[in-house]
């Protein structure tokens, strides 16, 4: 959705729908996005509110893979 409304930002992290409660899409941007039409969409699609929470960098770095270091062979 994100692509088809030409929205400049990044999804971060997606809290899965548990029961009847909303779906939080976590997300960074430089400016201010406009939900109105991709939140609609989203509802409509999920059967359920979403909810659009915006995160600074450390979140973001948060939810990346955590990659092991790499030792070398003796």
């Amino acid at each position: 959705m994100v692509e088809e409304h030409a929205l400049d930002m990044q999804v971060v992290d997606v809290e899965p729908i548990l029961g009847e409660e909303p779906v939080s899409v976590y997300y960074m941007s430089e400016d201010r996005v406009d939900f109105r039409l991709p939140l609609k969409a989203l509802a409509t699609e999920l059967g359920t509110r979403s909810e659009m929470r915006p995160v600074g960098g450390r979140h973001a770095a948060s939810q990346a893979p955590d990659y092991e270091t790499c030792a070398p062979h003796s």
